[in-house]
C-alpha cells in the first residue's frame, strides 16, 4: 500500500500553501482549503489510486481515496491516513497548529467506504 499511495501523497502536499495563498490578509478557512484541492478530485496515480472527492464536515477536512480492488486490503485506516497526511505535513508542519482544522482519510476499496480516523496534528514521523 505504501508504494501505490506515495504519488497521491505527493501529489498533494502544496495544498496547504496553495489555500494559504488564496487569503493573504486571513488565516484559511476549511472552505479555502476545499476549495484548495477540488483540482485534484479525479486525478489517478501510481496503482490506479484516485482521489474521490474533498469535502469538509465542520471544522474538519475530509478526502475520499478509491483505488482499484483490493488496494487497501493489508492496510488499516490509520495508514491510509498517515500516508496522505504525512504529505501535508512535510510541506506544512504548521498546518494543524496554525488552520486549526482537523482531517479525515476515508477510502474506498470493493466498494467498501471505511471512514479514517480524525487527524489533529502530524503522524508520527512526520514533522
Amino acid at each position: 500500500m505504501d508504494k501505490l499511495f506515495l504519488a497521491a501523497a505527493l501529489a498533494v502536499v502544496s495544498i496547504p500553501a496553495a489555500a494559504t495563498a488564496q487569503t493573504p490578509k486571513a488565516a484559511p478557512t476549511i472552505g479555502d482549503y476545499v476549495e484548495a484541492m477540488r483540482s485534484t478530485v479525479g486525478m489517478v496515480f501510481e496503482g490506479g489510486i484516485q482521489i474521490l472527492a474533498v469535502d469538509a464536515e465542520d471544522n474538519t477536512l475530509v478526502i475520499t481515496v478509491t483505488g482499484p480492488d483490493g488496494w487497501r486490503a493489508d492496510a488499516t485506516p490509520q495508514q491510509v491516513s498517515d500516508a496522505l497526511v504525512t504529505g501535508f505535513c512535510e510541506t506544512s508542519p504548521e498546518f494543524f497548529r496554525s488552520s486549526h482544522i482537523t482531517m479525515r482519510v476515508d477510502s474506498i476499496d470493493m466498494k467498501a467506504k471505511t471512514k479514517g480516523p480524525v487527524v489533529t496534528d502530524c503522524p508520527s514521523g512526520g514533522a
